[in-house]
């Protein structure tokens, strides 16, 4: 796994806060002093509740599931959206189709390529200079 360093700061942090302990897992639940693992299956249940939050707060349904984290985090750096992570101009890193399997540990480049939005349009789109800040509508450019 990869930690940056704001990362590495809230770990030490919950750390801290957490205390001494015994408890081999990272993930714990506490009662007063009682302090207990917390399976893998409340830590589903906790993402699945998330997911309900937003959807209320949206007002739409909105499904997140544990997997859908490494789904956004792949997008995230093919997209150059994490501000974290600089090129050498300063400017967000992109990161390569290749980088980002590598990363996920995929055999494939295909496994890699479900994880991300279709941009078939946009990319297209790019490749004309369709634009939304073309001042054309997307109508107009494409007949």
């Amino acid at each position: 796994m990869v930690y940056l360093d704001d990362t590495k700061e809230l770990m030490r942090q919950y750390l801290e806060q957490r205390g001494e302990d015994d408890i081999g897992s990272l993930w714990i639940a506490q009662t007063g002093a009682e302090k207990r693992e917390i399976k893998v299956q409340a830590l589903y249940s906790r993402v699945l509740k998330c997911s309900e939050i937003l959807s209320e707060i949206r007002g739409k349904q909105c499904n997140i599931f544990p997997h859908s984290i490494r789904h956004s985090r792949a997008e995230c750096l093919v997209r150059g959206e994490d501000d974290r992570l600089k090129d050498a101009e300063g400017n967000n890193r992109v990161y390569s189709l290749d980088e980002v399997r590598i990363l996920l540990n995929h055999d494939d480049i295909s496994t890699t390529q479900i994880y991300l939005k279709d941009r078939s349009e946009e990319i297209i789109d790019d490749m004309f200079g369709f634009n939304k800040d073309s001042g054309q509508s997307e109508k107009e450019a494409k007949i």
